[in-house]
């Protein structure tokens, strides 16, 4: 202030003498300035966190002896203020009670002195995430046409009964949706009871307060065995498939089972598990088609290949209307998980809730798909981990969509075999959302590509991305996207709680905020 204060000081000095003087030495220097208030906090900025809670931050202000945050719904400090903290004596605070789910506020910060005046109001708006007072659904209390949803003891009040429940399925089109309204009894008992729910089928069941989110779940209801054909512990796998009808659904009650060799896919099965949480093992063999089939689904069910095949799945001719993977987990193979190098099509590939580890070095990742084609694949809310080569190596034009994946420790091995991640040499789509990559190749490779992102002349679908993040992976940018990769991952550091024996566990506030990954791993 010395530079500004001073020539107007000597100006002043001038016009009143009425002559001319050469300094300004007989003028004492201003060395500070006298307020008469606090000055306003500064840098104010607002997150929010575990979906209403509001971490607020500013700069400390000289003078101020403690902080006043209000609160006010809207975009104004106008009318009451929902929340309002005085006597904060520190520069953060975090509001962490009386707000609402996907709402407007308005959130203003003044410092307060003493013997002097409180400092100007500085605010600003900031809207709230749903809110989500449901806890996870106990699969104990799931039936194939009921469900018991809980929530979170203190979250609800006598101002919720009223509130309106939603049960909409996602993954069957007959199935109905299912309303439900809460009563005082609900709330006192800390849960409800859906009936009326349609069997192996995935619902999202959302509570609203007029038009605000309190509460939103998803759970698969369990399968009536009464529609299926039950396979028993110790029985002959190989055999009740073989003598199976077109069409036919089983449902494995025992622990674990045995395919000693290839098992030829002629007609369409389906194998699910009665029990989700208490996955049964299928064991030592593999699957292939070489006749037309119409589908083949499996869910909650583990596949050991026990490196004693080269992959899951193989196709070898004919052609596969759809494959369906849920909630499955997949390992040891020695060169890929679904692989075709024959004439052979395929229609739709999802792979859904699913754990893929240990894939060796004789092949390409999990997708290598070669010749024939392919109409579609779906890869969500699934963990791969442990793949030698290439991640994604598809030869057709097909559409590939990929989101909510983790991806750990891929496309390590140092040779001419490892295209990196991604390799698409025909066409037609890529996208990949909310996907976060770790550990993805090596340093300083002797074979420049291993663990790129993808190779500039092996990418020719056109490619979308949001939302993505990587770490620790030191030669992604090598080749495709070299120049400007902005727009493709971001660099954050996940702070999983155990990669190296396989707990994800995402520690990242800011990863967790925008939901990336495979999202069992999001606690």
């Amino acid at each position: 202030m010395k530079k500004h204060i001073l020539p107007v000081a000597c100006m002043a000095a001038l016009l009143m003498a009425g002559g001319v003087i050469s300094s300004c030495s007989d003028i004492d220097p201003v060395h500070s300035l006298e307020l008469s208030r606090v000055l306003s906090p500064t840098n104010l900025s607002v997150h929010v966190r575990n979906s209403v809670n509001l971490e607020l931050s500013w700069d400390a202000m000289d003078k101020a002896t403690s902080y006043t945050v209000e609160v006010y719904e809207g975009t104004t400090a106008e009318g009451t203020p929902v929340f309002t903290q005085e006597g904060i004596t520190t520069d953060t605070y975090t509001v962490k009670a009386g707000l609402l789910g996907e709402t407007e506020y308005y959130v203003q910060v003044k410092a307060v002195g003493e013997g002097i005046a409180d400092s100007k109001w500085v605010g600003l708006t900031i809207t709230t995430d749903a809110e989500q007072i449901f806890t996870a659904v106990n699969a104990d209390e799931i039936t194939h046409n009921s469900a018991v949803i809980r929530w979170i003891d203190g979250m609800m009040t006598s101002t919720d009964a009223g509130n309106t429940v939603t049960a909409t399925p996602t993954t069957n089109e007959s199935a109905a949706t299912i309303n439900y309204t809460v009563t005082s009894t609900d709330v006192a008992n800390g849960y409800i009871t859906i009936e009326g729910l349609t069997q192996d089928t995935q619902y999202q069941v959302v509570m609203k307060r007029g038009n605000v989110t309190r509460g939103t779940v998803n759970f698969k209801t369990r399968i009536d065995t009464g529609d299926m054909i039950p396979i028993d512990e110790g029985a002959d796998l190989a055999k009740i498939l073989t003598d199976a009808n077109d069409g036919d659904a089983f449902v494995l009650l025992g622990s674990s089972y045995k395919l000693t060799e290839d098992f030829e896919l002629t007609k369409s099965i389906s194998l699910t598990s009665i029990d989700p949480t208490n996955k049964p093992t299928i064991s030592g063999g593999r699957f292939i088609f070489n006749s037309d089939v119409a589908s083949f689904s499996m869910s909650n069910i583990k596949v050991d290949v026990e490196n004693k095949y080269g992959n899951f799945l193989e196709a070898k001719g004919g052609s596969l209307g759809s494959l369906t993977l849920e909630g499955c987990e997949i390992k040891n193979t020695n060169n890929n998980m679904i692989y075709s190098n024959a004439a052979a099509n395929f229609g739709t590939i999802t792979v859904n809730n699913c754990i893929i580890s240990n894939i060796g070095d004789g092949g390409d990742g999990v997708f290598d798909i070669r010749k024939g084609t392919v109409a579609s694949v779906t890869l969500t809310n699934s963990t791969i981990t442990d793949v030698k080569r290439t991640f994604i190596r598809i030869e057709v034009a097909t559409d590939f969509t990929m989101t909510n994946c983790t991806l750990y420790n891929v496309a390590t091995v140092d040779n001419a075999n490892n295209r990196g991640l991604f390799s698409l040499a025909k066409g037609k789509t890529l996208k990949v959302e909310n996907c976060l990559f770790y550990g993805i190749g090596l340093a300083t490779p002797t074979n420049v590509n291993s663990g790129v992102w993808g190779r500039s002349d092996k990418m020719k679908a056109t490619a979308t991305y949001a939302n993505n993040y990587y770490f620790n992976c030191p030669n992604l940018w090598s080749n495709l996207y070299k120049d400007d990769y902005s727009s493709v991952a971001t660099e954050l550091d996940p702070q999983f709680t155990d990669a190296a024996n396989g707990d994800f566990t995402v520690q990242s506030q800011d990863l967790k905020d925008n939901q990336v990954g495979d999202p069992r791993w999001l606690k």
